[in-house]
């Protein structure tokens, strides 16, 4: 599935709360964070109002590029966020969805709304199997498996080394094999 495109608001969010995690790093004393916040709030604020989207855009431009120069080398990350130090620390002991079939009745009792959610993402996909499984020669395959797949979006959430495995910086294994000139 394609992802969407972002709009201008978002873009202008998420540079706004970027430049703030940087400062974050930049700034180890708390009131000097809460004065660089204060400055940066107020130069994201004289622009909110800007409704030329030629002139927006370049200033969001001018802004990511502001802040590529600004950037803190090593940003602080939080242990559990992708790239910190407890990042999927525990998925080894994550037990595969199977095994919730095994439960027992008292113990599903426990989690009604789950199991009875649960139970109705598993029809769904009984029924929507053919459609899924379908062969690839068919000219409506797409349409189709795109129509049986929503269910999946509900269910499961790609997790960042899912998304992160399609760059090759992410790939295991790749800096064991460059060599350095030395």
């Amino acid at each position: 599935m394609a992802a969407a495109y972002l709009t201008h608001h978002q873009k202008v969010l998420r540079l706004y709360k970027k430049s703030l995690r940087h400062i974050e790093s930049w700034c180890i004393f708390r009131d000097k964070y809460r004065f660089y916040a204060c400055l940066l709030r107020a130069r994201f604020d004289e622009n909110k109002h800007e409704k030329d989207m030629m002139k927006a855009t370049m200033m969001l431009k001018a802004g990511e590029e502001e802040f590529w120069a600004n950037q803190h080398p090593q940003p602080y990350l939080f242990p559990d966020s992708p790239g910190g130090t407890s990042y999927e620390r525990y998925e080894c002991y994550k037990a595969p969805e199977w095994c919730l079939d095994h439960w027992h009745p008292s113990e599903k009792a426990m989690y009604p709304d789950y199991f009875a959610k649960r139970e109705q993402w598993k029809k769904l996909r009984v029924q929507s199997w053919d459609r899924e499984h379908m062969p690839s020669n068919d000219a409506t395959y797409p349409l189709l498996c795109s129509e049986a797949l929503g269910w999946m979006e509900s269910v499961k959430r790609t997790s960042f080394r899912e998304k992160a495995s399609a760059f090759p910086w992410h790939r295991p294994g790749l800096w064991t094999t460059v060599k350095l000139n030395s």
